[in-house]
C-alpha cells in the first residue's frame, strides 16, 4: 500500500518518502487481479495501460472450475471473458485485471520514479517514531551498511503490513480472528493442462469426497507457473514439513514430478484494528485490515485506503483541507474494511458447507453423476457469488462522512449480477 500512497500523493505533487525494509523484488506473488475499482485509479494514474499489457495471455480464458481433481470430472463452470474483451463494464469504463503483483509491483515502481517528489527508500527500515506539535520524527536504519538516522515529516503513515510496527507503538489492537492455516505452493508444470485433459480456466477449485479443499490457480501461463493453494492444512507446519508432492498427487489425481518454485505458509485471518489514525499517525492496507484472500478484496481495499488518504493528505498540507478533513478517513474507510473483511470471511466459510454429502463424488456411478450435477450446481451458485463482487468492489458508501453529502439514494447489493 506504501506504493500505492507515493504514486497518489506524487501524482499531486506532494513530497513524500517511502521507505521499506525490502529490495522491492517479488518472487511468489500474493495478490493476482487489479480489480475495477482498483483499475479506475490506474486510469487516473495514467498507467491502465500498462496495466494491460501486463504479461498475461489477453486471450486467456478467465474462468472458474470447480473439479473432484485436474485430471478428474468437471463439476461445473463459471465462465468469465479473457482480458482481450476491453467493452466497458454496466458500472465502470474499466474492468477487473489480471495482473499478478510481480507485475503490478514493478508498474507501481515505475510510474513513482517518474514523480520527482518521491523518494523510494529500499532496504530501509523503520525503528521507532515520535510526534511533535508540527510533525513526526522517524528513525530509520539503512540495512545495507547499518547507518542510523533521522527524518522529519508533517505526517506519517503506516503501511507496513498485518504486524504493522506503527500499529504496535501506537498500542492500536485488532478486531482478530484466525480462520485457518493455508499453504501456497508455487510450482512450474508445462502442458499441464494437456496432461490432465482439463479445459483451461483460471482457477481450479477441487471438491473430492473430503469437501472443497484446495484451489489451483494459473499465474503465469506463457511460463507455466501455476499455484496450489492448501485451504487449511493445519497450524504447526513449516516449508520444510510441507508435502507438495502429495498435496499436488490429490490436487491433479496423477502424479507428476513439477520445478517446485517457493511454499509459502500463513494465517488466514479476519482482522480489523481499532483505530485507523493516532494524531499525525495514519494506517493503511494490512495494518488495519486483514481479509482472507476469497473475493481478491484485499489489496483492492488497500489501495482505496491509500487513495482517500491520499488526496486528504495533499488538501491539509496544500492548505485548502478544513480542520476536520483527516478525522473522516477513518469514519470512512473503517466501515468499508468492516464490510469487506466480514464478506470475505463469508465467501471463505461457506465453501465448508458443501463438505457434507460429498463421499461418492468421484465415483464412474449413477450416484456418483447425481452427486456431482447437485453440488457443481451449487457450487456455481455459492461459491461463484465471490467472483460476481462488482457489487463490492464499486458499491461502497460513505453514509456517516462528515464530508458526504446523502441523497437518499439506495445501496446497491454487493452481487450486482443478480439484481
Amino acid at each position: 500500500m506504501g506504493l500505492a500512497l507515493a504514486c497518489e500523493l506524487g501524482w499531486r505533487g506532494i513530497a513524500c518518502t517511502l521507505i521499506e525494509q525490502g529490495d522491492g523484488t517479488i518472487s511468489t506473488p500474493k495478490m493476482n487481479e487489479v480489480n475495477i475499482r482498483a483499475m479506475e485509479f490506474c486510469r487516473r494514474w495514467g498507467i491502465a495501460d500498462a496495466v494491460h499489457a501486463c504479461p498475461f495471455p489477453p486471450d486467456y480464458p478467465l474462468d472458474v472450475a470447480f473439479v473432484t481433481c485436474l485430471s478428474g470430472y468437471e463439476l461445473g463452470r463459471l465462465p468469465r471473458p479473457p482480458r482481450m474483451i476491453k467493452k466497458s463494464g454496466r458500472y465502470s469504463p474499466m474492468r477487473l485485471q489480471q495482473c499478478s503483483q510481480m507485475w503490478f509491483d514493478p508498474i507501481l515502481h515505475a510510474f513513482a520514479r517518474t514523480l520527482s517528489c518521491v523518494n523510494l527508500r529500499f532496504r530501509t527500515r523503520l525503528e521507532t517514531f515520535e510526534t511533535t506539535g508540527s510533525g513526526v520524527h522517524a528513525k530509520l536504519i539503512d540495512l545495507a551498511n547499518d547507518r542510523h538516522e533521522c527524518i522529519e515529516a508533517q505526517y506519517l503513515v503506516g503501511c507496513d503490513g498485518a504486524n504493522s510496527l506503527v500499529r504496535r507503538l501506537l498500542r492500536i489492537g485488532l478486531d482478530d480472528k484466525t480462520l485457518g492455516h493455508p499453504v501456497h505452493l508455487y510450482f512450474r508444470a508445462p502442458n499441464l493442462l494437456e496432461i490432465c485433459g482439463r479445459q483451461p480456466a483460471t482457477f481450479f477449485f477441487n471438491v473430492d469426497r473430503h469437501g472443497v479443499w484446495s484451489n489451483i490457480r494459473i499465474i503465469d501461463p506463457v511460463n507455466a507457473m501455476w499455484r496450489l493453494m492448501i485451504l487449511d492444512a493445519g497450524p504447526g507446519l513449516t516449508p520444510e514439513s510441507v508435502d507438495g508432492d502429495a498435496y499436488l498427487h490429490r490436487a491433479l489425481g496423477i502424479p507428476l514430478k513439477v520445478e517446485w518454485l517457493g511454499t509459502s505458509i500463513w494465517s488466514r485471518r479476519s482482522a480489523v484494528a481499532d483505530r485507523y489514525s493516532v494524531g499525525r499517525i495514519f494506517l493503511a492496507g494490512d495494518a488495519v485490515h486483514q481479509l482472507s484472500p476469497t473475493g481478491g478484496l484485499g489489496m483492492n481495499t488497500g489501495i482505496a485506503d491509500a487513495v482517500d488518504l491520499g488526496w486528504k493528505l495533499a488538501a491539509a498540507l496544500n492548505g485548502w483541507g478544513g480542520d476536520g478533513l483527516l478525522a473522516s478517513y477513518e469514519i470512512e474507510r473503517r466501515p468499508i474494511g468492516v464490510r469487506n473483511v466480514s464478506m470475505a470471511s463469508q465467501f471463505y466459510l461457506g465453501a465448508h458447507k458443501h463438505s457434507d454429502g460429498t463421499m461418492a463424488i468421484e465415483d464412474d456411478s449413477p450416484a456418483g453423476s447425481a452427486i456431482r450435477t447437485r453440488i457443481g450446481e451449487a457450487l456455481v451458485h455459492d461459491i461463484g457469488r465471490m467472483f460476481r463482487a462488482t457489487g463490492l468492489q464499486l458499491g461502497y458508501r460513505y453514509d456517516d462522512s462528515p464530508i458526504c453529502v446523502p441523497d437518499g439514494t439506495p445501496p446497491n447489493p454487493d452481487d450486482l449480477a443478480r439484481r
